[in-house]
């Protein structure tokens, strides 16, 4: 037979026991008391627990919300205020054919921008389309409102004189090309140089720190305009190869380098004699075809030029 659960004893008969009762409960059942004892403190440790995690993730939301509201506000005055916008450009070069000045106004659209926003790239930019003879740009940032631009300039490998071709039209400008046949003189003062990358540079002073070859370029569309593009790297690194070639492997010392530039050859003068080579072929089938030559024939039976652009014969005066 199943016992009916237990209950409660109803308040009226809940009566507080003596304290004889309470000392023989003692005696008779010590270890109940303790155990009484043990779960009422594990339940206030359970609350004060309970009650403290919910107070340190109150704080915790509370510390999450100052902080994103600190961050909001460091960002908003970071992007809108003006305490951190270029005010000021600094230009460091390694060549004195640059102007700074010219550099800052190519710069200026970039004040007002704010400074930790801007980039080489943007720099870059602005820089190669003004100064195509720029090799390499750049920044720094001193914060909070200057930028520091250092700039290295492709490096000059030639001098340039310019003689037109025959019938040629005169050109007005900077450069001016006369339908003399002699050497144009390119401005009162003006000195033409050329860099590795194949532009002119013009400047009012001798600028070469060291003594450079002398390109004579005879070609109209070769008007010496300031930074313009005259030949490409490809064709100037032919040109060095076989001035390098003739002295190393024939002892030929170069004296004048003169240009084609449409017709893309180039002619090297040595013991008063003209080497005619061309980009069309490979360098060194020319140069084989002028080992072959000098078997037969020595440098003392030629007193112009020795043509070596055809690939079946050698051709000289």
């Amino acid at each position: 037979m199943a016992l009916k659960p237990p209950k409660r004893i109803p308040a009226k008969f809940n009566r507080k026991p003596s304290k004889l009762i309470q000392s023989v409960v003692k005696r008779r059942y010590p270890f109940r008391m303790k155990r009484k004892s043990v779960q009422v403190r594990n339940v206030v440790k359970r609350r004060s627990a309970k009650v403290g995690k919910m107070v340190i993730a109150e704080v915790r939301i509370w510390l999450i919300i100052l902080v994103a509201g600190a961050f909001l506000i460091g960002m908003t005055t970071i992007i809108f205020s003006p305490y951190l916008s270029i005010k000021q450009i600094t230009v460091r070069r390694q060549d004195a054919r640059l102007d700074i000045e010219e550099v800052q106004r190519t710069l200026s659209p970039l004040f007002g921008h704010r400074l930790f926003l801007v980039t080489t790239g943007q720099v870059n930019a602005l820089l190669m389309e003004a100064f195509p003879d720029v090799e390499s740009a750049s920044i720094s940032k001193d914060y909070p409102s200057t930028l520091t631009v250092a700039l290295k300039l492709d490096p000059l490998i030639a001098k340039l004189k310019v003689e037109p071709l025959e019938n040629s039209l005169p050109v007005s400008g900077s450069g001016v090309i006369a339908s003399t046949g002699a050497i144009v003189q390119i401005g009162s003062g003006t000195f033409a140089y050329l860099t590795a990358k194949g532009f002119i540079v013009l400047s009012p002073v001798d600028i070469a720190h060291t003594t450079l070859p002398t390109f004579q370029i005879r070609d109209i569309e070769a008007t010496p305009i300031h930074r313009s593009l005259l030949l490409d790297p490809a064709f100037i690194e032919l040109i060095f190869e076989a001035r390098k070639t003739l002295y190393d492997a024939f002892e030929l010392t170069t004296s004048d380098i003169v240009v084609y530039v449409r017709a893309r050859e180039f002619h090297l003068t040595a013991r008063n004699i003209s080497f005619w080579f061309d980009a069309a072929g490979p360098l060194t089938e020319q140069f084989d075809r002028l080992r072959q030559f000098l078997r037969t024939v020595s440098l003392q039976s030629v007193k112009q030029y020795i043509d070596l652009r055809l690939s079946d014969r050698v051709v000289y005066k």
